[in-house]
């Protein structure tokens, strides 16, 4: 990666990964855990196992089930960093709760469709939150063309929704609004609250590793520059943090004042 990102991992604890694939017509997004950091034939193997596994247990009544199973054809890996997919072909890419996706062989019982992830789930378990990392581009090749890339964006249809601002300005509006007393830093609660009010059903493991990483002195509370060098580390998870806020009244009103402005700017006859 294009920053240093260190995984705090240690032998005692299992390493995690989120596999998504193509099961149905639908893509499945599960937290496959290792004892281990896995190598990529370990982990083909066990993505192999876990999601045949996993088509068996959400088959629908009637639907016909590959001979052989789910066969990995190719795996990418989504880099938080660059904010692309790139091919999976390391060890060395691996970081602990990284999101990957598995390519199939096109069959009669498989074929990839243009959709955006959903949430992280154990195996068997229920639905969860959407997720806001989107699916590798060009998916769903027809006779060797690639399908149109579809862009993944968020839209601003009211003022309840929030404007696409520049990272930093995400970075402060979300450190505030975690902030609740005001602290000028934010402790673990502060995260686990925050991800549970909107709707982020993450793992206490998976806070405690996010916590962990962003609190860079180990001094079990977040200050708001380390808060800044961790949403340059984890994006879409900071996207999700603001996105996912809710609006105060003054953010409504430079919003508002935004919006009139382009609107102005486009219907003004002096600038026709």
């Amino acid at each position: 990666k294009a920053t240093v990102s260190v995984l705090y991992w240690t032998p005692n604890k299992m390493f995690t990964l989120l596999v998504c694939s193509d099961m149905f017509g639908a893509k499945v997004n599960l937290e496959i855990t290792f004892s281990a950091v896995p190598t990529i034939g370990e982990l083909t193997r066990r993505i192999e196992t876990v999601c045949t596994q996993e088509m068996h247990s959400i088959r629908p009544a009637g639907a016909a089930l590959p001979p052989d199973g789910i066969k990995v054809s190719r795996l990418q890996i989504y880099d938080d960093v660059q904010l692309k997919w790139i091919d999976l072909i390391s060890t060395q890419q691996l970081h602990e709760y990284d999101q990957i996706y598995v390519f199939q062989a096109q069959t009669p019982w498989q074929i990839d469709t243009q959709q955006d992830l959903p949430a992280p789930r154990p195996p068997t378990a229920g639905n969860a939150v959407a997720s806001t990392i989107p699916p590798p581009q060009g998916l769903a090749p027809a006779r060797g063309n690639p399908a149109t890339p579809v862009p993944y964006q968020y839209t601003q249809g009211t003022l309840s929704e929030r404007a696409n601002l520049a990272p930093d300005d995400k970075a402060r509006i979300s450190f505030d609004e975690l902030d609740i007393g005001r602290k000028s830093f934010l402790e673990y609660g502060d995260l686990e609250k925050a991800f549970r009010e909107r709707g982020l059903d993450f793992s206490s493991n998976t806070v405690g590793e996010l916590f962990y990483k962003a609190d860079l002195n180990r001094d079990g509370k977040i200050t708001y520059d380390e808060w800044a060098n961790w949403g340059l580390i984890y994006p879409n998870t900071l996207d999700c943090l603001y996105f996912r806020g809710r609006n105060s009244e003054e953010e409504n009103a430079i919003q508002h004042q935004v919006w009139h402005n382009k609107y102005k700017s486009r219907t003004d006859p002096a600038e026709l």
